[in-house]
């Protein structure tokens, strides 16, 4: 009966019919994962962000260890390095409210063993690797 899947005159006959024959099953546990996929993505993009800025500046309100920002502290106040400090000091100097944070403590910050939680630390994961590649 195989071969009655691929001719135009039989092929929507047998694939309503003998989905398996004509190998059309979706595989179930595959819809069920990107089902899952699709709303945890969506529940994503609801989620009010971790860390927010109290600034004008909407940029994400995170230090990285190599800045040492605590040496630069007398920058913070000097206008000619007002902006250069608001993007690598902001928490140091007090543009923003947020605990002192870097990039590798909230990388991987949730390890769980649930597959949810863990599609979730995934997409997080991905999220705060998109910021390693700018000099923040």
């Amino acid at each position: 009966m195989k071969p009655y899947c691929d001719l135009p005159s039989y092929s929507d006959i047998m694939n309503r019919e003998c989905p398996q024959t004509c190998n059309k099953c979706e595989n179930k546990e595959e819809t069920e994962v990107e089902e899952e996929e699709e709303n945890i993505t969506s529940e994503l993009t609801s989620i009010e962000p971790i860390i927010t800025s109290t600034t004008e500046s909407s940029s994400l309100c995170y230090e990285d260890e190599e800045t040492q920002c605590e040496i630069l502290i007398e920058y913070c106040k000097n206008h000619a390095y007002e902006t250069v400090m608001k993007t690598k000091c902001p928490i140091t100097c007090g543009f923003c409210e947020a605990p002192m944070t870097t990039r590798k403590s909230l990388k991987g910050i949730r390890k769980t063993k649930n597959k949810k939680d863990r599609l979730i630390d995934k997409y997080v994961d991905e999220f705060l690797s998109y910021f390693e590649d700018y000099d923040l």
